[in-house]
C-alpha cells in the first residue's frame, strides 16, 4: 500500500515505535538485526529485485502514517497547542526575569523575597510544559479527561509564572532603581482552563495628572520594535514613551463577540513601542481631556469639525489659502399660538439647542476612504452626515456634502434648524441709520438671487426666506462667500 502512493520505486518506512529505544542493547539489538536482514537481501537481487538499506531524511519533513499524506498533528486540538506555545514564551521570560533578580537581590543579601514560594513555583511550570511533551500530548491525541488535566496544569503554570515575573520585576525596581512601584497588574487574564487569554480593559480618569503606567518586557538579545495592542474604556487616549515623548497611537473599534456589533465599553489602543534588548521599559497612558479637531480633507479643502460634537468649526480653502470659521448648530423653536402648517410664528427667540456641547455626548463616528471621507454623528434620533469627495472633478471636489436625519418620533413639535455662524461680514448701512445691517442671498425658485437684508424691528418670521436651491453670504473686503 505505502508503494502504491508514488510513481518511483523507493520506500520509506519508519523504524520502531512508542517506548522503544530505551536502552543501549536496544539500539545494538535492532541495528545488528536488520543489518543482517538487508545483507541477505541484498545478497539476492535476482530473487527478490529489491535493495534495503538504513536511510536518514536528509531534511526535516513530516513523515506521516502510512497510507496518510498528511499528520493530524497539525491541526488537532489547536486550542492545546495554542496554549502550550504561550506557557512557553512566559517560561522563557521568566526564568531570565527570575535568575536576573534572584542574583540582584543576592548582591544585596535578599534573596529570600524572590525565592520563597516561587522557585517551587518555577519549578512546577517546567515540569507542566515538560509533560505535555509526551507523545500524546502535544500531539492531541489523548483522550479529553488527559486533555482537560493538561490544560489545567498547563494554565496554572500560566499564572506561577506570570506571578513569578510580577515579583521579579517588583524587586529589580526596589533594590536596583530604588523606586517603589505600586502593585502591578495583568494585561490578560485566564477565565478557567477551557478559555483563552482575555485582555483586561485599563481605566482611565479624566484627571490628566493620574497616568497609567505600562511596563514592556523584551526578553530577547537585540533592540525591537513592539506593535502594542490594549484594551482601554475611553476613547481620548495619550500615550508617552519612556522619555516623555507623545507617542504616534490610534483606536480601533472593539466588537461584542456574540453580537458581532461594534461595543462602547471598551476600545482597543495600538501604538508601537520600541524595545532595548533585555529590558523593561515604561510607557504612560493617560485620557486626553481636549480631543483634536476630526477632519475631513481633500486635494482642494479642509473641514475641521468638534471632537465632542461632531460639529462643523472651521473650513479652509487650501486653493487660495484662505479660511473662515463656520459654526454649525441644531436647534428647535416652540410652536407658538397662531403658526402651525401654513405659518412660521416664534413666540420666544431663544432656542433649544440640540447637541449641547456641555450636556450632551453623541456617537462620533469617521469612515475615510480613497472615494469619499465621511463623518456621521448620532444622538438620539438625530443624525448628521458630513462628507467630502475624493476626486479630480472640480464640480464637486471643493464641496463640502452634508445630510440630517431628525426620528419625528422624539422630536414631535417646534421648528428646527441647521444654523451656520461664519466670521464673515455681511453687512451694508442703510440711508436712515449708521447701524450695519445683516445682510445674505437667497435664489427665488432658482431663476435668480435675491438680496435680502435683515430687519431688525420686524418680526422673527420677517426676516427669514426660503432655500429652494442655495442660499450665501460674501464678505467684500475679504473676497469670500460661504454658500449653502
Amino acid at each position: 500500500r505505502t508503494a502504491s502512493l508514488t510513481q518511483h520505486n523507493i520506500v520509506f518506512t519508519a523504524l520502531g515505535g512508542d517506548f522503544r529505544f530505551e536502552e543501549a542493547l536496544e539500539w545494538e539489538q535492532q541495528y545488528s538485526n536488520y543489518r543482517k536482514l538487508f545483507d541477505y537481501i541484498n545478497s539476492r537481487p535476482e530473487q527478490y529485485h529489491s535493495t534495503a538499506q538504513f536511510g536518514t531524511l536528509r531534511h526535516d519533513v513530516i513523515f506521516a502514517f502510512s497510507p496518510s499524506y498528511w499528520s493530524g498533528f497539525y491541526g488537532t486540538r489547536p486550542f492545546w497547542k495554542q496554549l502550550i506555545r504561550e506557557v512557553e514564551d512566559e517560561l522563557r521570560k521568566t526564568e531570565i526575569i527570575f535568575t536576573f533578580s534572584y542574583n540582584l537581590l543576592k548582591q544585596r543579601n535578599h534573596p529570600e523575597e524572590v525565592i520563597g514560594h516561587n522557585y517551587d513555583n518555577l519549578v512546577q511550570a517546567r515540569r507542566s510544559v515538560a509533560l505535555f511533551q509526551h507523545h500524546d500530548g502535544v500531539t492531541g491525541t489523548s483522550p479529553r479527561t488527559t486533555m482537560l488535566d493538561y490544560s489545567k496544569k498547563l494554565t496554572q503554570a500560566w499564572n506561577f509564572l506570570k506571578q513569578i515575573q510580577k515579583v521579579g520585576i517588583e524587586a529589580i525596581w526596589k533594590h536596583e532603581l530604588k523606586m517603589e512601584i505600586p502593585p502591578l497588574a495583568e494585561e490578560t487574564s485566564r477565565k478557567n482552563h477551557t478559555h483563552t487569554g482575555q485582555k483586561n480593559p485599563i481605566k482611565l480618569y479624566e484627571n490628566t495628572s493620574v497616568v497609567k503606567k505600562v511596563l514592556l518586557y523584551n526578553s530577547l538579545g537585540w533592540k525591537i520594535p513592539r506593535l502594542v495592542r490594549l484594551v482601554v474604556e475611553t476613547l481620548n487616549v495619550t500615550v508617552k514613551g519612556p522619555g516623555g515623548e507623545e507617542v504616534l497611537s490610534q483606536i480601533n473599534l472593539k466588537y461584542d463577540p456574540g453580537s458581532h456589533e461594534p461595543t462602547n465599553q471598551s476600545y482597543e489602543l495600538v501604538f508601537v513601542a520600541k524595545l532595548p534588548p533585555l529590558s523593561v521599559v515604561t510607557y504612560e497612558i493617560s485620557q486626553q481631556v481636549e480631543r483634536p479637531n476630526i477632519t475631513l480633507e481633500n486635494s482642494r479643502f479642509l473641514a475641521h469639525f468638534n471632537s465632542v460634537t461632531g460639529m462643523l468649526e472651521k473650513l479652509q480653502d487650501k486653493l487660495h489659502k484662505v479660511d473662515a470659521n463656520v459654526t454649525l448648530s441644531f436647534g428647535k423653536y416652540h410652536a407658538c399660538l397662531g403658526g402651525g402648517a401654513y405659518l412660521l410664528k416664534v413666540c420666544d427667540p431663544s432656542p433649544d439647542w440640540i447637541l449641547n456641547k456641555g450636556r450632551d455626548k453623541p456617537q462620533v463616528v469617521l469612515y475615510r476612504g480613497p472615494v469619499i471621507s465621511q463623518l456621521v454623528v448620532f444622538s438620539g434620533r438625530l443624525k448628521i452626515s458630513a462628507w467630502i469627495i475624493n476626486t479630480n472633478d472640480s464640480e464637486i471636489l471643493s464641496t463640502l456634502f452634508m445630510e440630517n436625519e431628525v426620528g419625528a418620533s422624539k422630536y414631535k413639535t417646534g421648528e428646527y434648524f441647521m444654523r451656520f455662524q461664519t466670521d464673515l461680514v455681511s453687512t451694508q448701512t442703510s440711508n436712515e441709520s449708521e447701524n450695519s445691517q445683516p445682510v445674505f442671498f437667497t435664489d427665488t425658485n432658482g431663476h435668480a438671487v435675491e438680496k435680502r437684508v435683515t430687519v431688525d424691528n420686524l418680526p422673527y418670521q420677517a426676516n427669514h426666506y426660503p432655500m429652494t436651491h442655495f442660499a450665501f453670504i460674501q464678505d467684500d473686503s475679504a473676497k469670500m462667500r460661504f454658500t449653502v
